[in-house]
């Protein structure tokens, strides 16, 4: 029994939803963070469940990527909170 064109391309759309919703509740989930900036994770096309960067960090180059080092930090109350402010394409620490 094979399918037709229509049933083949239903079938993988049906795949890629159930695989999308797959990622976005494991973030959800387990509080997935990047490991270079701390920020929240939020899916993007072609995107995995092992991904350590986020989005902007993985486009950083070497300079860019240590300046956004720890821009959030977890609080006393379970909170995250952005510790780091941009000024000019800069991240500064907030005083």
């Amino acid at each position: 029994m094979s399918m037709t064109d229509l049933e083949m391309y239903a079938m993988m759309r049906r795949l890629q939803k159930e695989q999308k919703k797959k990622i976005n509740d494991y973030r959800k989930k387990h509080n997935v963070r990047c490991k270079n900036c701390k920020a929240k994770m939020r899916p993007i096309k072609n995107d995995f469940k092992h991904k350590t960067l986020c989005k902007t960090c993985w486009k950083a180059r070497g300079y860019e990527r240590e300046n956004r080092q720890d821009i959030y930090i977890l609080n006393d109350k379970g909170k995250w909170v952005k510790q780091k402010y941009k000024k000019d394409n800069w991240w500064y620490l907030k005083i």
